[in-house]
Protein backbone atom coordinates (compact mmCIF):
# COMPACT_ATOMS: atom_id res chain seq x y z
CA UNK A 1 0.00 0.00 0.00
CA UNK A 2 1.40 3.94 -0.81
CA UNK A 3 0.35 6.96 -0.11
CA UNK A 4 0.61 9.24 -2.58
CA UNK A 5 1.81 12.27 -0.89
CA UNK A 6 -0.10 15.51 -2.50
CA UNK A 7 2.52 18.82 -2.97
CA UNK A 8 0.52 22.04 -2.08
CA UNK A 9 -0.28 23.80 -5.64
CA UNK A 10 1.71 26.93 -6.44
CA UNK A 11 -0.44 30.05 -7.31
CA UNK A 12 0.05 33.20 -7.63
CA UNK A 13 -1.66 35.86 -5.52
CA UNK A 14 -2.35 39.56 -5.31
CA UNK A 15 -1.37 41.58 -2.38
CA UNK A 16 -2.89 44.63 -1.97
CA UNK A 17 -1.00 46.71 1.20
CA UNK A 18 -2.71 49.69 2.52
CA UNK A 19 -0.26 51.63 4.51
CA UNK A 20 1.20 55.03 5.91
CA UNK A 21 4.53 54.42 4.27
CA UNK A 22 7.37 57.29 5.27
CA UNK A 23 9.77 58.08 2.14
CA UNK A 24 12.74 59.76 0.71
CA UNK A 25 11.93 61.56 -2.48
CA UNK A 26 15.15 63.39 -3.80
CA UNK A 27 14.55 66.02 -6.38
CA UNK A 28 16.57 68.31 -8.53
CA UNK A 29 14.68 71.92 -9.37
CA UNK A 30 16.57 74.89 -11.19
CA UNK A 31 14.93 77.93 -9.81
CA UNK A 32 15.50 81.20 -8.94
CA UNK A 33 14.26 81.29 -5.36
CA UNK A 34 13.51 79.04 -2.86
CA UNK A 35 9.65 79.17 -3.18
CA UNK A 36 10.16 78.53 -6.79
CA UNK A 37 11.83 75.56 -6.24
CA UNK A 38 9.27 74.26 -3.52
CA UNK A 39 6.69 74.82 -6.50
CA UNK A 40 8.53 73.06 -9.12
CA UNK A 41 8.23 69.64 -6.96
CA UNK A 42 4.15 69.37 -8.59
CA UNK A 43 5.56 69.14 -12.33
CA UNK A 44 9.22 67.20 -11.45
CA UNK A 45 10.49 63.86 -11.34
CA UNK A 46 12.29 62.24 -8.56
CA UNK A 47 15.86 61.85 -9.85
CA UNK A 48 15.89 58.48 -7.84
CA UNK A 49 13.64 55.48 -6.71
CA UNK A 50 11.81 56.21 -3.04
CA UNK A 51 14.14 55.40 -0.66
CA UNK A 52 11.78 53.63 2.34
CA UNK A 53 11.95 53.82 6.08
CA UNK A 54 11.26 50.31 6.93
CA UNK A 55 11.22 50.79 10.84
CA UNK A 56 9.38 53.74 10.50
CA UNK A 57 6.38 51.98 8.31
CA UNK A 58 3.06 51.89 9.67
CA UNK A 59 0.60 49.24 8.39
CA UNK A 60 -2.61 48.92 8.47
CA UNK A 61 -4.06 46.32 6.79
CA UNK A 62 -2.96 43.45 3.98
CA UNK A 63 -5.23 41.91 1.77
CA UNK A 64 -4.76 38.90 -0.37
CA UNK A 65 -6.56 37.73 -3.73
CA UNK A 66 -5.98 34.92 -6.30
CA UNK A 67 -4.13 36.65 -9.25
CA UNK A 68 -6.08 38.57 -11.77
CA UNK A 69 -9.73 38.37 -9.52
CA UNK A 70 -11.03 40.47 -6.55
CA UNK A 71 -12.48 37.64 -4.34
CA UNK A 72 -10.55 38.03 -0.90
CA UNK A 73 -8.52 34.78 0.19
CA UNK A 74 -6.97 36.24 3.58
CA UNK A 75 -7.00 39.60 5.32
CA UNK A 76 -4.63 41.07 8.30
CA UNK A 77 -4.99 44.14 9.89
CA UNK A 78 -1.48 44.83 11.63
Amino acid sequence: MTKEIKKPELKYYSIELEAMVPATLKYRILAKSPEEALEGILKAQPIQQPRLIFPAMKRISAQVYDYGTRIIKYSKKF
